[in-house]
């Protein structure tokens, strides 16, 4: 009947508000009965003192890439700066997996200094760990697994610093702080042809050394740049063991001048630059623009968003121009010595954008090539200076390589 029904309807919101209420009131004299338990000087953590404090240097994505050592390598760098006005001494950094509190790599100040992990901001290898007052530097760092399904999804630093206390007795005290997290991707890295052809290419300066071109980071727009983090130079050594035969001084005289450069993958040219003079070899120019750095070059946009830059071409060799769709494979110019460089050599690398000064350095892999034998820089000081630094061609075994990023001082077969 409509009269019960809403006596009903009335009784039954009555009966809710009255167990809200109740229960309300039981909330609230739980909580009197928690504060009244609790000091009076009571507060919120103010969080943890850190005298050096961290940034990465800009990395859309932290790729993993296989190296033709077999190995996953993963590279990264943070910037760190000391927050203080006093010395702020860098005792150990260690890199551990947050899931289950890993150790992954793990550098003490010695091995920080030994192994060029520390930079100056103007590229240079730091000589100590310790940061003067308000003082930067760049820590270059590189994990390597034996198989890609050890490669954590994140990582976390742990950092040990000696500093004066800024606060309360302001004596010398000892840090220790996780900071400096970082996210690494399961994208794999694109597979490209190589740029090169015929056979003894040195990889020099190239990954994962940490005085390698991915120390070549300089200050873009705001911020940090490592557009070089994957770069590498490419000499081409003849079946004796040298770089080049004859007068130093004259570019015919190496090995590899006038190699053709060849488009790694298919794509579209953004870039390119011909006309500027082939250096002087053996000489280091000292008064070129940032811009003219590369000397003679091409780069390509390709697919999935990367560019390929091809650098220090022969002046007049250069075979595209800006708009022109290229093939993989397709002649792009010749090796050459233009721009910044101190012999003929083939500057190649990949950023993961469109600008390959402006954007991030990204890995790699080239899709076959046979590894041939491993060298070392002291190899690299002989031959430049005429000698027969590395194996002759009977003393190497070459090895046939898939979808490996070749690794610094080794020589590939293409």
């Amino acid at each position: 009947m409509p009269g019960t029904g809403g006596r009903l309807t009335m009784v039954s919101q009555r009966g809710t508000r009255g167990h809200f209420g109740g229960f309300a009131a039981i909330l609230i004299a739980a909580l009197l009965v928690v504060l009244a338990a609790a000091p009076a000087n009571a507060a919120k953590d103010p969080g943890e003192v850190t005298p050096i404090v961290t940034s990465p240097v800009p990395q859309k994505r932290i790729v993993p890439v296989r190296g033709s050592d077999g190995r996953w390598h993963v590279m990264y760098e943070f910037e760190l700066t000391n927050s203080l006005p006093g010395p702020a001494d860098l005792r150990s950094v260690t890199a551990l997996n947050p899931r289950n509190g890993r150790t992954l790599l793990s550098l003490n100040a010695e091995q920080i200094t030994a192994g060029e992990y520390l930079h100056t901001l103007n590229q240079t290898s730091a000589t100590t760990t310790v940061f003067e007052g308000n003082q930067a530097r760049v820590l270059i760092l590189n994990l390597a697994f034996d198989s890609r399904r050890k490669v954590p999804r994140r990582l976390v630093h742990r950092f040990v610093v000696d500093a004066d206390n800024p606060f309360g007795d302001k004596q010398l005290a000892t840090f220790t702080y996780d900071a400096a997290k970082a996210r690494i991707s399961t994208q794999r890295p694109p597979v490209l042809k190589p740029p090169l052809e015929e056979d003894g290419w040195l990889a020099s300066n190239a990954p994962p050394g940490p005085t390698s071109h991915v120390n070549a980071i300089v200050g873009l727009d705001g911020k940090l740049q490592p557009a070089e983090r994957y770069a590498i130079d490419w000499i081409q050594i003849d079946p004796s063991g040298r770089i080049f035969t004859g007068p130093k001084t004259d570019v015919d005289s190496w090995y590899g001048y006038g190699a053709k450069v060849k488009a790694a993958g298919k794509g579209r040219v953004t870039a390119a630059r011909d006309g500027m003079p082939n250096q002087t070899p053996g000489t280091m120019p000292t008064n070129l623009t940032f811009d003219e750095l590369p000397g003679n070059y091409v780069a390509v946009r390709m697919k999935g968003g990367y560019t390929a830059a091809y650098a220090h071409l022969v002046p007049g060799s250069v075979k595209v121009e800006v708009g022109d769709k290229v093939r993989a494979g397709q002649t792009v110019g010749l090796l050459g010595n233009s721009g910044v460089s101190l012999a003929p050599h083939l500057h190649f690398h990949i950023v993961n954008g469109p600008n390959i000064f402006a954007s991030d350095g990204y890995p790699y892999v080239i899709n076959r090539f046979d590894h041939a034998a491993q060298s070392n820089i002291d190899a690299l000081f002989a031959a430049l200076q005429g000698e027969a630094g590395f194996p002759t061609r009977d003393q190497m075994n070459p090895e046939p390589r898939r979808r490996e990023l070749p690794l610094d001082f080794t020589i590939n077969d293409f």
